[in-house]
């Protein structure tokens, strides 16, 4: 069977600006992974030590350039040249600085807890702390952003970096998830509230006098249109509405004035109190009497105390009858 070639990534150049304590710490793990990667960890010295120049950069032979050796077979000792770049390098690692940054750590508004974890683990490595996992536990608990995390962290009786990991792991996973829950009940809210708004234009629009016998609901109450439309369809012929070609109250298709003639217009299919010819304005004015009447004469029948003259505009039914020496003009209404 050929042998297949199989192609690993290379570390890059290393940076030797910012914290070169830790570019070097990194860059150099790339290195030994690539080497074992590649099989290349057991090489000789002075092949690996190529390697390690090949790889590291310009700034970096730049750098290998200023060591001192004592001839060439240091300057090809593989952990010789190494231990020279180590010494250069963790010099430059202000501890202090590290610690100070690790103190002031704190879990951003919107960070997620493992991103935070990640971050607090970054820094304490570059701190030399003695517990490692004390420290960090103790920075959790005094950077996480969650109050009430936080007052539950500080109740638990003896708190390792496992528990309080677990802890806050548990109460970010809970609170995003009612997160959800919240936000699928308000718009389960949103959509229940315009379906009954637009439910009840609908009534309001097609809404008239009624007097159907109760019925029992159907359905459940996120059908409440479609229930109305029912009952509306059963119960049409029970529905009273005022006409205005009768001037009554009664159902569909029972006007009395249908196949009647108007006794005003004497057209088909409505009362003169319906026809749209007699809507003329009439005046009506009120005259009080000044006249002395005499209950005398129609003692215990009724008793007039003003007159009312009504004037019309066009030709109307009138009679004229006398009252206690008055002449007083009536409309006459058939009621038709």
């Amino acid at each position: 069977m050929a042998n297949i070639s199989m192609q690993h990534a290379v570390p890059g150049p290393m940076s030797f600006n910012g914290n070169i304590a830790n570019n070097w710490k990194v860059w150099f793990q790339r290195f030994n992974i690539y080497l074992l990667a590649n099989q290349k960890e057991t090489s000789k010295p002075r092949v690996k030590t190529a390697m390690l120049l090949n790889f590291i950069g310009e700034e970096g032979i730049t750098i290998f350039n200023t060591f001192s050796f004592n001839g060439d077979d240091e300057q090809e000792n593989y952990d010789l040249v190494v231990g020279k770049f180590k010494e250069y390098c963790e010099p430059q690692k202000n501890i202090i600085y590290e610690r100070f940054k690790f103190y002031k750590c704190s879990q951003k508004p919107d960070q997620l807890f493992d991103s935070f974890l990640t971050e607090l683990k970054s820094i304490s490595n570059l701190c030399e702390f003695t517990n490692v996992d004390e420290m960090v536990r103790d920075r959790i608990v005094m950077g996480i952003s969650n109050g009430s995390m936080q007052e539950r962290l500080l109740r638990e009786s003896g708190l390792t970096l496992k528990r309080a990991i677990d802890l806050c792991r548990t109460t970010e996973a809970a609170r995003v998830q009612h997160q959800e829950m919240e936000s699928k009940s308000v718009v389960l809210s949103i959509q229940e509230e315009t379906r009954s708004q637009q439910s009840q234009k609908w009534m309001k629009n097609n809404q008239v006098k009624t007097n159907i016998a109760s019925t029992k609901p159907e359905g459940k109450i996120g059908n409440t249109v479609n229930n109305f439309k029912t009952n509306f369809e059963k119960n049409v012929n029970n529905w009273l509405y005022k006409c205005k070609k009768c001037n009554r109250e009664h159902g569909p298709k029972n006007c009395p004035a249908f196949g009647k003639i108007c006794n005003f217009c004497k057209k088909l299919n409505h009362f003169s109190i319906g026809c749209r010819n007699n809507k003329k304005v009439q005046q009506v004015t009120e005259e009080n009497s000044t006249e002395n009447t005499s209950d005398g004469d129609f003692s215990g029948i009724f008793r007039i105390d003003s007159i009312i003259k009504v004037q019309s505009i066009e030709k109307a039914w009138w009679h004229e009858v006398q009252i206690n020496n008055y002449k007083v003009k009536f409309k006459l209404d058939t009621g038709a």
